[in-house]
C-alpha cells in the first residue's frame, strides 16, 4: 500500500490522496485528479488539529447548537451565541476531565 506503484493505483482509481511527493507529480495522476496538483503542497504545511482532554464535550456542543439551528429551533445568531456560551464553560471548566 505504502509502495509507489500502490499510491498511484489508488490515486488513479479511488482518488486517494498519496502519502508519496512523487505521485502528486505523476502526469497521469494529475491529468485524472487535477486537484492533486495544489493538494501535495496544502499538505506539506497542513498541521493536526489541537488535542482536547474535553474533545467529546465540545463536539456534543458543537453537535448540538448546529443541529438547532439547521432544524430551525434557534435561529443561526441564537444557536451561535448559545453555543459560545457552551464552549466558554466546558474550555473553563476545571474539574475531572472524566
Amino acid at each position: 500500500m505504502l509502495s509507489e506503484p500502490s499510491q498511484r493505483r489508488l490515486a488513479l482509481e479511488a482518488s486517494y490522496a498519496p502519502t508519496l511527493k512523487s505521485v502528486y507529480q505523476d502526469r497521469d495522476v494529475l491529468a485524472k485528479n487535477p486537484f492533486f496538483r495544489n493538494l501535495g503542497s496544502v499538505l506539506q504545511t497542513a498541521l493536526p488539529r489541537p488535542t482536547s482532554p474535553r474533545y467529546m464535550d465540545l463536539s456534543s456542543a458543537i453537535q448540538s447548537r448546529i443541529s438547532s439551528a439547521l432544524t430551525k429551533q434557534s435561529s443561526p445568531a441564537e444557536a451561535l451565541a448559545a453555543l459560545e456560551s457552551d464552549l466558554q464553560l466546558i474550555v473553563n471548566y476545571k474539574g475531572s476531565s472524566t
